[in-house]
This record gives C-alpha cells, sequence and structure tokens, in this order.
C-alpha cells in the first residue's frame, strides 16, 4: 500500500469563495500541483521532471479558460532584470526591464517584456521543451491569479447577459409594436 502524506496548500479565504461561486473544483488541479512533493521524496528532482508537472497543470487550466475565455491570458510568472543601456551621446545608464510569461487558453507560454519595450520575445508550445519554469509562480499564485481571472470574467458575463436582456425585451415589445400595426392596417 502506498504511504500517503498530508501536504498543505494555502490559498486565499476569499479566492476559495470566489471559486465555490464559480462552481469550480479545484481538487484536481491542486492534486497535480501537490503531486510535485511526492517528487522530491523519490529523487533528486530535474528540470524535465517540473516541466512535466506544469504541462499536465496547465492544460488543465487552459481547458477551464478555453471554458470560461477565449481572450484572458493568464499570468503565471515573472522576473525583473536591470540592463544597462547607453543613450544617444553614449551615457551609460540601468533600467528594469519587467518579463512576464502568460498561459493563453490554447496551452501556449508567452514571454512578454513590459516596460518599457511592450513586446514579445518567444512563444512556447506545452509540448515545447525549453520552456523558463525557474521564474514560474508558486502554485497558490497561479492558482490566485486563475480564481481571480475567472470571477472577473464571471462578472463581465453578468452584467453582458444584463444589458442582452434588456435589448431582448426592447425588440419584443418593438416586434408587438409592429405586428399590433399589421393587424390595424388589414
Amino acid at each position: 500500500m502506498e504511504e500517503k502524506k498530508n501536504l498543505t496548500l494555502s490559498i486565499n479565504k476569499e479566492v476559495l469563495e470566489k471559486a465555490r461561486e464559480l462552481g469550480l473544483n479545484l481538487s484536481a488541479l491542486t492534486e497535480s500541483i501537490l503531486k510535485t512533493a511526492s517528487l522530491t521524496e523519490e529523487k533528486l528532482v530535474k528540470t524535465d521532471d517540473l516541466r512535466k508537472i506544469y504541462r499536465k497543470i496547465f492544460q488543465e487550466i487552459a481547458s477551464i479558460m478555453q471554458e470560461w475565455s477565449q481572450t484572458y491570458f493568464l499570468r503565471i510568472g515573472g522576473k525583473v532584470v536591470e540592463e544597462e543601456f547607453k543613450d544617444q551621446k553614449g551615457k551609460l545608464f540601468l533600467n528594469d526591464i519587467y518579463h512576464v510569461y502568460y498561459l493563453d487558453p490554447n496551452g501556449k507560454i508567452e514571454h512578454y517584456i513590459e516596460e518599457p519595450f511592450e513586446q514579445t520575445i518567444k512563444i512556447w508550445n506545452l509540448k515545447d521543451e525549453d520552456w523558463p519554469i525557474q521564474y514560474f509562480y508558486k502554485s497558490e499564485k497561479i492558482i490566485s491569479r486563475l480564481i481571480e481571472m475567472l470571477y472577473k470574467r464571471a462578472k463581465q458575463n453578468k452584467e453582458q447577459m444584463e444589458d442582452l436582456k434588456i435589448l431582448e425585451n426592447v425588440l419584443k415589445k418593438l416586434r408587438a409594436k409592429e405586428e399590433k400595426k399589421s393587424e390595424n392596417g388589414k
């Protein structure tokens, strides 16, 4: 029989409540995340071992994202790098470059530089073997960001649904008015 070990994954109470309100069961996702702990008991953990776990988790997250929104990208990591630059006069200065990593709903990981350049550096498929896991957030932060993103999308969906219901009611009234006119005209 396999010996089990208790593990703890701390997730903000507000985030858990939002997940419940969204009807999300975090069990499958958190189980995948917590399985990484069993790797450390068996052997030294190689980057490829971690990447396999991340791949499984990101596939699950991408599937959830597809269900909820095709337009949102989930920020899964980041780093700040201080880089040297020379201005036009040759004067040397330092600038912080913000590197961020996003997961899109199609399961691609995007390395993007924010200020000051605002550009995509590289895009990986999950099956690729060279994405930089060392810059990814801890599990709790990834889950929290996912729930917050989905909750925001659900609120937007609700507002859009209310707006569409108003439009639907206006159209029904216009249709009824037109039908009444055509009945009186006959």
